[in-house]
């Protein structure tokens, strides 16, 4: 069951835990900010310890897909100025997601 939910009709739709109307972008902030779990659970009971390391997982989720659609963006971009230029990497059998699959492969290779 997942602790953190999105609702438009719950603070117009961020993401929420769960029985709460504390968003993950709080929860967030308050860590940042250097509160401890602890701290945090004091100031509100309705959090646990769970709670908190699901804020954590959610945000670490949402970034690394933030990540990937960024790099997919990169090498659409890339195929796409390659196609202007008359350098299209295509050919008749290969799809554009295929040619950026090899893209990302290849540049995950080289790191």
């Amino acid at each position: 069951m997942s602790r953190i939910i999105v609702k438009p009709e719950i603070l117009g739709g961020k993401p929420v835990v769960e029985g709460t109307r504390l968003s993950v972008e709080h929860v967030l902030g308050l860590l940042a900010s250097g509160m401890s779990d602890a701290e945090i659970i004091e100031a509100y009971p309705e959090l646990n310890a769970e709670n908190i390391r699901a804020v954590l997982a959610y945000a670490s989720r949402a970034h690394r897909e933030q990540s990937a659609d960024s790099e997919r963006e990169y090498y659409i971009g890339l195929a796409k100025q390659y196609a202007n230029m008359g350098c299209s990497p295509l050919k008749s059998d290969e799809s554009v997601l295929e040619i950026i699959g090899k893209m990302i492969y290849d540049a995950q290779q080289e790191k």
